[in-house]
């Protein structure tokens, strides 16, 4: 038995004291760090808004489009709203607002 090598917890065959010790110092924090698990292929995701806006002055309709990486539909919308004001810009009316994952 004493090339079978069995893994508890991590760890390569230790003999009781030195398993137990080394769980407690895992326990208390004190063993060395483990390597965090790699993030398997997140996708960005981001909420699109679509408005139709025109100038101040009037004329025609335009669409606008802002992506917002908020988790929240109406903060998203706000946002756009707030940006398309600052262009001088009057809203319309909202077209979309939908979440995207790419």
């Amino acid at each position: 038995m004493r090339g079978f090598k069995e893994r508890r917890n991590g760890y390569a065959r230790l003999d009781t004291k030195q398993l137990l010790e080394a769980e407690m110092r895992e326990a208390l924090g004190l063993a060395p760090a483990k390597p965090a698990p790699k993030r398997s292929g997140q996708r960005p995701s981001y909420i699109q808004v679509e408005l139709s806006v025109r100038k101040s002055s009037g004329g025609p309709a335009f669409r606008f489009e802002h992506r917002s990486r908020s988790l929240s539909t109406l903060e998203a919308q706000l946002e756009a709203e707030k940006l398309v004001r600052q262009k001088g810009w009057e809203v319309w009316a909202v077209l979309d607002v939908r979440q995207v994952s790419e």
